[in-house]
């Protein structure tokens, strides 16, 4: 059976851009963090890592140095969709791995991000967005709780429960 979501057992991450203390919001994909990855590249967001690597898939290197030099995520959402080459067959084939790359090499870089994530439990993570379909769950607020009525998939949220998982298991 499949357990429902709730106040109890879900975790809501919204667009936050910066807080005075660290919580659970700094898990969201938009939230300023510098961290480096695994490369050695230096990236403010979660949201920038992924921008770069779908431009990297893409062979865009263009986009890559654009938004890799870039921290206002007005401008990186705006590359992002312009990146050169895109085909959503093979965005859709290797995005989840990207996702769990990118928030793997997050946490792993910030103690204090991993200790958060690893306090989650075994909660589902939602990526609460009314705007995007393809990272979050694409719908109002108040539908955060009704995965039925959602418009997006939550890869995000997904993928962090993942490495949340896979962390687990080491």
């Amino acid at each position: 059976l499949k357990q429902k979501m709730n106040d109890n057992n879900t975790v809501i991450l919204t667009n936050v851009i910066k807080t005075e203390k660290l919580s659970i919001e700094c898990l969201s994909p938009t939230f300023e963090l510098p961290y480096t990855n695994a490369d050695g590249i230096e990236f403010l967001t979660a949201y920038q890592h992924i921008q770069y690597s779908k431009a990297k898939l893409f062979r865009d290197l263009s986009a890559m140095k654009d938004i890799a030099s870039c921290s206002s995520y007005d401008y990186v959402l705006r590359r992002g969709k312009a990146i050169k080459k895109f085909d959503n067959n093979l965005w859709k084939s290797y995005k989840n791995s990207i996702l769990f790359q990118v928030n793997l090499d997050r946490v792993s870089d910030d103690k204090r991000l991993l200790d958060i994530l690893m306090a989650t439990e075994r909660k589902f993570l939602v990526y609460q967005t009314s705007t995007d379909f393809d990272l979050g769950n694409g719908t109002a607020y108040s539908n955060r709780f009704s995965a039925h009525k959602w418009r997006g998939n939550n890869a995000y949220g997904k993928s962090l429960e993942q490495v949340r998982e896979f962390l687990r298991s080491m």
